[in-house]
């Protein structure tokens, strides 16, 4: 029985590895930019980064997880397309890195990775049925049912990122990830602009990124201040309708962009509110993971390592 696996976690700025041990401790890990220039210059870095590990391990590991952006081929543990290799053909990264690190391997999708890691180190461990909703740089949700995670018939279950919705005093519909999501909610930034001429994120004349807009909406910014509400109205809106869908009752959120306060703190205290005033009989706990934010990419990695 493995003791300690090799996690590496895949997202859309940046990679993550570290050697985890059966508890779900990170015993090290480093961090750095994703690489974007193709399939073999991605599996160059991940296998120099995961080597800067193993060489001062105290304890070899016997697998390794793969959690990544992208669409996953469960049923033969391939990577079927990445927005981060571009493309939509089949990629062959498990195989090159089993060839190259020297370890057999288990991917996936990285928030279905997540939410096995919340189901074995986290809620799940009182709780069999909950929702893992990742919110950073992209949004998709994890469903774990009565002890098993909820895949679909292509394992695509949980992309709400293209789920459709309407915002108040907007016309037509808005994609929930083009709302409330990292990558979203700077896209959002541009698309407003016009309307606040005077807002700091305007004057700047440069790319904005969510930490950005969650500090310019502190200043009571007009513009962050509306970025912050369309994103809160989306994913109230979201969960009440995901609610009404799985039944779930338990949503765990993370990611670094719903995990700020400015965010969660006002979505815990609205969805509630807009259950009462729309006459739904719905109950809902939403929690911070107990992971966090930075690490629950990683430790989902290491726990499908431990599920080979």
């Amino acid at each position: 029985m493995d003791k300690t696996v090799l996690a590496i976690d895949v997202g859309g700025t940046k990679t993550a590895a570290g050697l985890v041990n059966r508890e779900g401790k990170i015993l090290s890990s480093s961090r750095r930019p994703v690489v974007r220039d193709g399939l073999e210059k991605l599996v160059e870095s991940l296998t120099e980064q995961a080597r800067e590990l193993l060489k001062d391990a105290a304890e070899q590991p016997c697998s390794m997880g793969v959690g990544i952006k992208g669409l996953v081929d469960d049923r033969h543990n391939c990577l079927v397309s990445s927005s981060i290799l571009g493309g939509g053909q089949r990629k062959n990264l498990r195989e090159l890195l089993e060839e190259s690190i020297g370890l057999p391997c288990v991917i996936d999708n990285d928030v279905n990775a997540a939410t096995l890691a919340e189901a074995a180190w986290g809620a799940g461990q009182e709780n069999d049925t909950f929702v893992f909703v990742n919110v950073g740089t992209g949004t998709a949700i994890g469903i774990y049912d009565r002890g098993r995670l909820v895949r679909g018939s292509e394992n695509t279950c949980g992309e709400v990122c293209n789920m459709l919705l309407s915002l108040p005093g907007e016309e037509g519909l808005f994609s929930l990830e083009a709302v409330a999501s990292g990558q979203g909610l700077a896209e959002e930034a541009a698309r407003l602009a016009p309307q606040f001429p005077g807002s700091v994120l305007v004057k700047s004349g440069k790319p904005v990124c969510a930490q950005d807009i969650f500090s310019a909406a502190r200043e009571k910014d007009r513009l962050a201040e509306r970025i912050i509400e369309n994103a809160i109205y989306a994913l109230t809106l979201s969960t009440v309708n995901m609610e009404a869908v799985t039944g779930a009752g338990l949503y765990v959120f993370g990611g670094g962009v719903v995990s700020d306060p400015l965010i969660f703190d006002r979505l815990r205290d609205g969805v509630p509110e807009f259950c009462r005033r729309y006459g739904l009989r719905l109950s809902m706990d939403l929690r911070i993971s107990s992971l966090g934010a930075a690490d629950a990419g990683l430790l989902g990695a290491a726990r499908l390592a431990f599920t080979r």
